[in-house]
């Protein structure tokens, strides 16, 4: 698996907050790993600088929704429609947590 953080927004203002993106492969999901990728994001994220960590979620991918969830994220906003996956709009449901 791996798990990234990605600059939010270009502006200055924005430097402290990252989004954070996790992926597991199919045959590891459901053993702790995301997890663990996302508890150490937390946790090193003051250390780089951040303060604030947003997840951008399918509205449909319960699983994730929940272990963000489980991690402390609340949700902060919705964008609906906003992307086309596999010829489909769907949502994303912004998710954040202060670190």
């Amino acid at each position: 698996g791996w798990l990234s953080l990605n600059r939010f927004y270009a502006k200055p203002v924005y430097d402290a907050t990252a989004e954070v993106s996790v992926y597991v492969e199919r045959g590891t999901r459901r053993t702790g790993v995301a997890r663990e990728l996302l508890s150490a994001a937390i946790d090193r994220g003051p250390g780089l600088g951040l303060k604030r960590l947003l997840g951008l979620i399918y509205a449909d991918n319960v699983a994730s929704l929940q272990l963000f969830a489980d991690m402390g994220f609340d949700r902060w906003g919705m964008l609906p429609r906003i992307t086309d996956r596999e010829r489909e709009e769907v949502d994303v449901i912004i998710v954040g947590r202060r670190v």
